[in-house]
């Protein structure tokens, strides 16, 4: 029997995911280990750093790399070989050779994803959905038209037959959908003919370091699920259309249970002392950040735009934790015992701190608040790394 752990954000991303990753997989086998990317794609970033001063964003990665625990990129993650190749080379410098497991059906965003992706939000302005501009939504929209799957990278020949067909019949056909049009800089890309050789050697690329295998190739008794962007940006849970294209909490991992004999799951739903966003869509009491929040990795992005605050709305996180147990965590074969992780604790102001709980704001002392944080969770952080996470 296997104990299985998830780490499931519970805002709009950017909770710590990585960090929490990263303390779990502390000690764990290698060769019995196993971090399963459950959701989304090379669009997340988690960031995890070490006392010994290496930092790294993981995103086509598990954050378990640093602990030499293996990745495997289930059949909801979306493989972008472009990407990996340049976080691979990225984690090699920092002396971490990753091990990666590919499931098959895996889907898989080429450039082509990327440039409708840019042409169309760059068009919609002030009525951005908040993309990050990689084409992981477009490749959803695209796979309708003609699906590219981990196992096609396997047989070049036949993948560049139907990149010249997306590229000829899906892009122009795509673009004008969205009542846009290629401008001249985007047709001259769109056509050279290198855009498909150099994508072709990515995947070339990506093949030799990876492994396309099934659930049942897994020897594992160690699984720590990953997963990326949070509740509040679930497909449906979330404010449509400023969602994910990926269903962030326990509906995929409770169906990746089924390929193991686990008998326990415990979730960590993980949230900063206060609420970020990173992108468009609507941000309840959103206010200026305050000096005292510090965030080394959102730093302004052209799709995405730059960080915004607001104080913790604790009553709304705490709904969408219940809504995802409710909605997927009943009638399953193993035992769910959820937990909570409030990190960013040494980021609370001096005195007062501010948070919401039944649509009222409450002022409180702030050790205060952190004593009702803490009364909900096992597991803080007061700094950046797994030394710093405190177990209750």
């Amino acid at each position: 029997m296997i104990r299985a752990a998830a780490v499931i954000g519970a805002g709009y991303g950017d909770e710590g995911k990585g960090l929490m990753t990263d303390f779990l997989t502390v000690g764990l086998s290698r060769k019995q280990s196993i971090v399963i990317r459950y959701n989304g794609g090379a669009q997340a970033g988690h960031t995890v750093q070490l006392a010994d001063g290496r930092r790294h964003i993981f995103s086509h990665f598990g954050s378990g790399s640093f602990n030499n625990v293996p990745t495997m990129l289930s059949e909801h993650f979306v493989v972008h070989p472009h990407l990996f190749r340049k976080e691979r080379n990225e984690l090699v410098n920092k002396f971490v050779d990753p091990e990666v497991f590919v499931h098959p059906d895996c889907m898989v965003t080429t450039p082509f994803d990327m440039m409708t992706n840019r042409i169309i939000e760059n068009r919609r302005g002030a009525n951005r959905h908040g993309s990050v501009g990689v084409g992981f939504g477009e490749t959803f929209d695209r796979d309708d038209y003609m699906k590219i799957r981990a196992s096609d990278l396997l047989n070049l020949d036949t993948l560049r037959e139907k990149l010249i067909l997306v590229r000829d019949r899906w892009v122009p056909a795509r673009v004008q959908e969205s009542q846009n049009e290629i401008e001249d800089e985007w047709f001259a890309v769109l056509n050279n003919p290198l855009l498909i050789e150099n994508f072709l050697e990515e995947c070339q690329y990506f093949n030799r370091y990876t492994t396309i295998v099934r659930y049942d190739g897994l020897k594992v008794s160690n699984i720590i699920f990953e997963g990326a962007q949070g509740l509040m940006l679930d497909q449906t849970y979330g404010f449509f259309p400023h969602v994910t294209r990926s269903n962030t909490g326990l509906k995929n991992i409770v169906d990746l249970c089924k390929h193991f004999d686990i008998d326990e799951l415990t979730p960590y739903y993980m949230s900063r002392s206060y609420t970020t966003r990173h992108g468009a869509g609507p941000l309840a009491n959103e206010t200026e950040f305050p000096d005292y929040v510090i965030d080394n990795t959102n730093h302004a992005h052209e799709y995405q735009g730059s960080l915004r605050y607001a104080p913790l709305n604790l009553q709304d996180t705490l709904n969408a934790i219940d809504h995802d147990l409710k909605m997927y965590g009943k009638d399953v074969p193993f035992e769910i015992n959820e937990q909570m992780c409030f990190t960013c604790m040494d980021q609370l102001p001096e005195k007062t701190a501010l948070y919401y709980m039944e649509n009222e704001l409450v002022e409180d002392p702030v050790d205060t608040f952190e004593k009702l944080l803490t009364s909900m969770s096992i597991h803080t952080s007061y700094g950046p790394t797994r030394d710093h996470i405190q177990v209750l």
